[in-house]
């Protein structure tokens, strides 16, 4: 008859006890053998997964577009994990894009811009915490209301001044180059 008196050795690392503190860096398996003072001896093993802490890496770059506009594309690099893009309004709340699981976030996936908005990637990796990229911010300007008149009827040869407000810089065109 076997007692209940048991010995517990732990491969590998040659570890004793019937609870031992690992810190494994990679995918390992551990054989656990118990051995009684009778000399009965049992084993059993257990598989423990180890993910890499994700990384978010850069996510690049901020641009300015006017309303309506479709912006490029985002690119994702020196990430380490699993790639969710994610969109906000505000950079405070966000919501995954769906389907956004690549590198590079398409212009096709942002679509036409009517606001700025913020983009960033989460990324995970296996049951590890995860981890944000840095932001991406598309600030979006509307189109300046532009008012061009003159205070006409003229004459031929008449000479005349044309007047434009609403803009920052303006470029003319007309016929015979002016």
């Amino acid at each position: 008859v076997c007692s209940s008196d048991l010995i517990y050795n732990w491969n590998p690392g040659s570890l004793t006890g019937s609870i031992v503190t690992v810190s494994p860096t990679s995918f390992l398996t551990y054989t656990a053998t118990a051995t009684n003072t009778s000399g009965c001896v049992a084993t059993n093993t257990v598989i423990v997964d180890v993910y890499s802490a994700a990384v978010g890496g850069t996510a690049n770059s901020n641009q300015t577009i006017c309303t309506g506009s479709i912006p490029a594309s985002i690119t994702l690099t020196g990430y380490s994990g699993s790639i969710q893009w994610q969109e906000s309004s505000d950079n405070i709340n966000w919501t995954n894009i769906s389907g956004a699981t690549q590198p590079t976030l398409a212009s096709a996936t942002l679509g036409a811009l009517n606001a700025t908005k913020y983009y960033r990637a989460n990324v995970s990796n296996g049951s590890c915490t995860s981890a944000s990229s840095s932001t991406v911010t598309i600030t979006v300007n509307p189109y300046p209301t532009v008012v061009a008149s003159n205070s006409g009827p003229f004459c031929t040869g008449q000479t005349i001044s044309l007047t434009a407000n609403g803009g920052g810089t303006y470029s003319w065109t007309g016929p015979n180059t002016f």
